[in-house]
């Protein structure tokens, strides 16, 4: 909803205007001053829940983005003119966190994840870690790409068990009950 000058106006007579309709910027108390969006004055933009306005720094990792896919032969450097880490450093940073090797090679990034389940599940029937008599689990309402490529494989190799863990019991969901982790063990 964006509200103009005639609009906020008409809502302060009413004693309806919110602070900060008339112009300046919107961000939030935690944000920074380069995170603000710049709103022009007479215009109030309320509209944030279903189509929040980009701060700047958003919007210029954005170009960038669409720079580099207009050139993917030309990979971006180490390190961003904005000091963001680079794919590598990425790698680095979550290998260690995982508690993996910490200098990245045993990390991979993959476009989406039915695409890296989808190279999971294919490895591991092309290497024989699936066979006869495995079981692979799915939990209940899985989203579809994390189904399929599990059905794919189960296609072709004989006695593999597909089996739907189902959601916890009520009193199972928090608290002290087991919740997925005992619905699953």
């Amino acid at each position: 909803m964006v509200l103009t000058t005639s609009l906020i106006a008409e809502m302060s007579a009413r004693g309806g205007e919110e602070d900060g309709a008339a112009g300046g910027s919107i961000s939030s108390a935690s944000s920074s001053a380069s995170s603000s969006v710049p709103v022009p004055d007479g215009i109030g933009y309320f509209n944030n829940a279903g189509m929040t306005a980009l701060p700047p720094s958003v919007a210029a990792a954005g170009r960038a983005a669409v720079a580099y896919k207009c050139h993917p032969w030309s990979p971006p450097s180490e390190s961003s003119s904005n000091g963001d880490a680079s794919e590598s450093e990425i790698r680095r940073l979550f290998s260690g966190l995982v508690g993996g090797s910490g200098d990245g090679n045993d990390v991979a990034i993959v476009p989406s994840t039915s695409f890296a389940l989808t190279m999971a599940a294919r490895n591991l029937e092309r290497t024989g870690r699936i066979r006869e008599r495995t079981r692979i689990l799915l939990l209940q309402d899985q989203m579809s790409s994390a189904v399929y490529c599990w059905q794919d494989v189960a296609s072709r190799v004989r006695g593999l068990e597909l089996e739907i863990v189902p959601y916890p019991e009520e009193e199972d969901g928090g608290g002290g009950g087991g919740g997925w982790t005992e619905s699953i063990l």
